[in-house]
């Protein structure tokens, strides 16, 4: 599918989701780079408007979105728990010190994209959902990383840094999925590896599911595709 045909899918989408989108990817990027206040940005976007749906008083989506989202949600519910449980032993065995800001810091992130990586995957197919996904990451660390880098000392150096290590990758990829999927793919899987590594996303949770966790799903998704082109 070509950029055209995305900003026509675009233009059908609710406008209302659109805001949604954008309030709360802008709110959690400056929270976690400016201010926490920040924050209630995303809530607004993430609960108030899922709540409004629910008691009717805004009927923005069809029955396949509502029921999408019902499925996310228990998908999400579900990870979530498992998460807690995984805290709790790790933190009863002393293998990680949780505090109560760390507990916060990795729920957020796992409760959103927990949520919304399942509900684009049952839109589109590997390719379509890798693509849009790809775009809302790097929305986010591109926010994330302009607010953080140029309110610190290093400034430009910092940016050019954090661009070569999170966006130039994943800019490379979702270029390459437009002609050469599999390589995208396989490309993409070796930099989930690389920023998991690089990130320690094994020792803070959040960051494997705000990076490496969707770029494997992203690496998954285009190599899906792939072979369902060839079979």
């Amino acid at each position: 599918m070509r950029i055209k045909d995305y900003l026509q899918k675009l233009k059908k989408t609710s406008p209302w989701s659109l805001a949604g989108f954008l309030l709360g990817a802008s709110g959690f990027g400056l929270g976690f780079s400016v201010s926490p206040w920040f924050l209630l940005m995303s809530a607004v976007a993430c609960f108030i408007f899922p709540l409004l749906r629910f008691m009717g008083l805004l009927q923005d989506w069809d029955e396949f979105q509502t029921q999408s989202s019902r499925k996310a949600a228990i998908v999400s519910y579900t990870i979530t728990g498992l998460f807690i449980f995984y805290m709790i032993i790790m933190g009863r065995t002393g293998l990680i010190d949780w505090d109560a800001n760390s507990v916060l810091m990795n729920l957020l992130p796992i409760v959103m994209m927990s949520y919304y990586l399942t509900y684009f995957f049952q839109f589109w197919d590997g390719l379509k959902a890798g693509r849009i996904i790809s775009g809302f990451i790097l929305f986010f660390w591109g926010l994330f990383i302009i607010m953080s880098s140029f309110s610190g000392d290093h400034g430009f150096i910092a940016f050019i840094m954090e661009f070569l290590a999170v966006l130039l990758p994943l800019i490379a990829a979702l270029v390459l999925s437009f002609y050469y999927p599999l390589f995208s793919g396989i490309f993409m899987l070796g930099v989930c590896v690389f920023h998991f590594i690089f990130f320690k996303s094994y020792r803070e949770p959040s960051v494997a599911f705000m990076l490496p966790v969707p770029e494997l799903i992203i690496g998954l998704g285009y190599i899906k595709h792939f072979r369902s082109q060839k079979q």
